[in-house]
């Protein structure tokens, strides 16, 4: 067994900061996250560095905003020599290994079963990239399409997910899914690849760090089996029915079928999403017990997260991509080893905090080096050196050409790196809930904000990372994709 802590990171995709019964949801059950969070520390204010998969990936992988490494987008990636924290780690001494998604390139068109070398050059000893959860219809050969394909399971699941995407109605696609055995299902089937991993390596010498990425919650809300009933659709809070007062999210808002939904269909949509955080609340407590079996519990640091959240109807919106809490707050729960004497446990953090922060954690655990890393390690935090609730003073965020900047009491959102038009000023200290617009309001306040802090942010980090890879899919220029077109026949 190695004598240096061994690392394991599970990151999940468009998991809201509050679904965790631990912070005192009404409806969601966490168990399993709630127990490690009763030997760790629990961050309650981290805001993402874009509310949109790849852009905050590409950060978290380079320790550089999204602006900086210019991956504002979906279809744009890191190019695979690009300096980052994975081989940062890896060339510190640990064997780095993920299983899940990664979504570190775009590649809806080419075979992720493929991906191993790009991946290797980006950090991985041991690579096994996956599928998302396929919002779009659009499924990607992968390990898991391979699972699917020698159990017979491949052509219907892909079938059933394309009827599901052309009928869906309040933009993200619910039901429970038509895979009977619960450990076919992509959330566990991958949570048990690390399971696997962990089982295979459990008496190495060298520290090991391992990312496992379930892609839920994220749309498709397809729990399995009895997971899809867990929560009865008729107990559960809708929440917020109105339009935002960023224009941004009202805009889209108007446009999406949300906004003309039933409580009763909100209702159902968030029962689904639940269960299937619950289910994957079940599997990492299958592989936390894993550890504890093995002895390697107390020696391990648990590092459980997302890349983003979801505004699961608040707003009249669903999935993310705009600037409210719901989608660019996550949730960050960190167990550290039992050597690590003074470490508080049980605990609560307010500390501002960004998604970049756990990456340069994960790196200073290590002692990897990363220059011009603009993450901040949250380490002394962890170990007991420093306040629990002081941390950062500003956060930043971006999706496309919007930008974010979040203080402890302001949250500013404006269009354009160079004109700054503001959109929206929320003040979170009196309205957490950001519900009113003060834009208007308190014209002095959005000058200070851009002049005190905006300006100088974009100053200070004005050295940037090469170009990216912008890796645009073939269907985005055809106008239709004809492997979907076939499940029409």
């Amino acid at each position: 067994m190695s004598s240096r802590p061994n690392i394991l990171l599970i990151m999940c995709d468009q998991w809201r900061a509050d679904a965790l019964s631990l912070l005192g949801h009404a409806d969601v059950k966490t168990p399993h996250i709630d127990a490690l969070a009763s030997d760790g520390v629990t961050f309650r204010n981290v805001v993402t560095q874009s509310p949109l998969c790849c852009p905050s990936r590409m950060s978290f992988l380079s320790g550089r905003y999204v602006h900086q490494h210019g991956c504002d987008r979906n279809w744009m990636s890191l190019w695979p020599e690009t300096p980052n924290f994975i081989r940062a780690i890896q060339n510190a001494g640990y064997y780095t290994a993920n299983r899940g998604k990664l979504h570190l390139f775009w590649r809806h068109d080419n075979e992720l079963l493929m991906s191993s070398p790009i991946l290797k050059q980006f950090g991985f000893n041991d690579p096994l990239e996956t599928t998302g959860k396929c919002s779009e219809g659009r499924f990607r050969a992968s390990a898991y399409s391979e699972h699917l394909r020698n159990k017979g399971l491949l052509d219907d699941f892909w079938a059933d997910l394309w009827q599901r995407v052309k009928e869906r109605s309040l933009g993200v696609t619910y039901g429970k899914s038509i895979l009977e055995n619960e450990a076919d299902h992509i959330d566990a089937w991958l949570m048990d690849q690390g399971r696997s991993f962990i089982d295979v390596h459990t008496a190495d010498e060298q520290p090991w760090f391992l990312w496992v990425g379930p892609p839920g919650p994220h749309d498709p809300f397809d729990p399995p089996g009895d997971w899809a009933h867990m929560y009865n659709p008729k107990t559960i809070d809708p929440g917020l029915r109105r339009f935002s007062e960023n224009p941004l999210a009202r805009a889209r808002a108007e446009n999406m079928r949300v906004k003309d939904a039933s409580d009763a269909q909100i209702q159902e949509m968030r029962a689904l999403y639940y269960g299937g955080i619950s289910f994957i609340d079940h599997k990492i407590g299958q592989q936390v017990q894993d550890l504890k079996d093995r002895g390697l519990y107390d020696d391990t640091w648990i590092i459980f997260t997302a890349d983003h959240g979801e505004f699961a109807g608040d707003f009249h919106l669903t999935t993310k991509g705009h600037f409210h809490w719901q989608a660019d707050r996550i949730p960050l729960v960190i167990k550290p080893p039992v050597s690590l004497k003074g470490a508080p446990r049980g605990e609560y953090s307010d500390a501002l905090s960004e998604f970049i922060d756990i990456a340069s954690t994960i790196r200073d655990i290590a002692g990897g080096e990363l220059p011009e890393d603009c993450g901040h390690s949250l380490l002394p935090i962890l170990n007991g050196k420093a306040p629990l609730h002081i941390h950062r003073e500003v956060a930043h965020s971006q999706v496309g050409n919007t930008f974010m900047i979040q203080t402890r009491q302001y949250k500013l959102i404006f269009q354009d790196q160079i004109k700054m038009n503001v959109q929206a000023l929320f003040d979170l200290a009196r309205d957490p809930e950001e519900l009113k617009n003060l834009r208007d309001d308190e014209p002095a306040t959005v000058r200070q904000l851009i002049d005190e802090i905006v300006k100088p942010f974009f100053n200070e980090t004005s050295n940037r990372l090469p170009s990216p890879w912008i890796d645009t899919s073939p269907w985005q220029g055809w106008g239709r994709y004809p492997h979907l077109d076939a499940l029409e026949i």
